[in-house]
């Protein structure tokens, strides 16, 4: 599985957005064993302006979110309310990648699927 994640700055406002691409053995493992869940809330490192690391907590939680079908997702702060937005949003979307990563790996300790043998050509 690939995972995208894009940081944004928009008028103070720090934003995190992670996107994924499964390719046919990921999906092939999905199909036969169910797509995994993260949850986007808990407890976030990220690392303050001082290249320090810290932990916040996002409560309000569990949010799951299909590592595939429930992509993508973004989490935003504004500067105004908080002056470690940028390095908690950042975070947040390392920490999302880490958690997708644990799940797919989790996932693919089952047995093997069959995974269709599809070639591309292009005419």
């Amino acid at each position: 599985m690939i995972v995208f994640v894009t940081n944004d700055q928009k008028n103070n406002l720090f934003s995190a957005s992670v996107q994924t691409e499964a390719d046919s053995l990921d999906m092939a493992y999905m199909d036969a064993y169910g797509e995994p869940r993260i949850d986007q809330t808990g407890s976030i490192p990220y690392t303050d302006h001082l290249n320090a690391p810290q932990t916040f907590v996002i409560a309000g939680g569990p949010q799951y979110a299909y590592v595939r079908s429930g992509m993508p997702i973004s989490f935003a702060l504004q500067l105004a309310m908080d002056p470690e937005a940028k390095g908690k949003a950042a975070g947040w979307g390392i920490e999302m990648k880490a958690r997708i990563a644990a799940a797919m790996t989790t996932l693919r300790t089952n047995p093997t699927p069959n995974v269709p043998n599809t070639s591309r050509f292009t005419v």
